[in-house]
């Protein structure tokens, strides 16, 4: 893993970094880790990401720059303040299907990192509410899979399904909290939403393993299950 993690980082890609190390977070502290070492693991992980913003002054701009994007909306906060006003446009229920002004070439990446705030333009408050919906419900139903999987005595398959909840709870709420201005600009798709052909395939191939273990725990030997306790 820490090759994996050190190959993204050479890439250099901080956000899909650190969505990998968060998982691994989540799940050894979900596994049950012993406080002190989880407490030194994510100390340890925080140091290295202060210290990987602060190695490149890019990426500090663009930390503090979402807190006010109109203090330089034709510079580092153009993205941010299109964005907000495609939210803006949208109001409550939305301009329509296809009626977006903002994506034309006004708002950066509006179909990959930005699709979120196209969505509320076209669709409102209640649209982008109805998507963002479905997205926590998608992961409560990962998250009640890997619960099962769990009190099944089946362990590598529950805490797979829990990481994968993680990486997807991850990328929901950075991917909305920077088109909504809440945290800064990082380059995450919305699961099953963002344009992306990558995107799209390991999306599915990590709901067709959500899948898989829901259908083995569905098929749980009683025999197995008896001799575990």
């Amino acid at each position: 893993m820490a090759i994996t993690v050190g190959l993204i980082i050479a890439e250099p890609d901080l956000g899909a970094t650190v969505v990998i190390v968060m998982m691994m977070v989540g799940v050894f502290f979900l596994a049950g880790a012993p406080p002190t070492q989880f407490l030194i693991m994510l100390g340890a992980i925080v140091t290295g990401i202060v210290f990987l913003i602060l190695f490149e002054p890019y990426r500090f701009q663009r930390l503090i720059s979402f807190t006010d994007p109109w203090a330089d909306p034709l510079g580092v906060g153009y993205q941010l303040s299109n964005a907000l006003m495609a939210f803006g446009r949208g109001e409550w229920f939305g301009t329509g299907l296809g009626h977006s002004v903002q994506k034309l070439s006004y708002l950066p990446e509006a179909h990959t990192d930005f699709m979120l705030a196209v969505l509320g333009e076209e669709f409102g408050f209640v649209g982008i509410s109805i998507v963002i919906g479905l997205s926590f419900l998608m992961l409560a139903c990962c998250i009640k899979i890997g619960h099962r999987a769990l009190k099944h005595h089946y362990l590598r398959a529950g805490y797979l399904a829990y990481g994968i909840s993680i990486i997807f709870l991850l990328q929901i709420l950075v991917n909305a909290g920077m088109n909504m201005g809440l945290m800064p600009t990082k380059g995450l798709t919305l699961p099953f939403i963002s344009y992306g052909g990558t995107s799209l395939m390991m999306c599915a191939a990590m709901i067709s393993l959500i899948l898989k273990i829901d259908a083995s725990t569905q098929e749980v030997n009683p025999e197995r299950e008896e001799s575990n306790f």
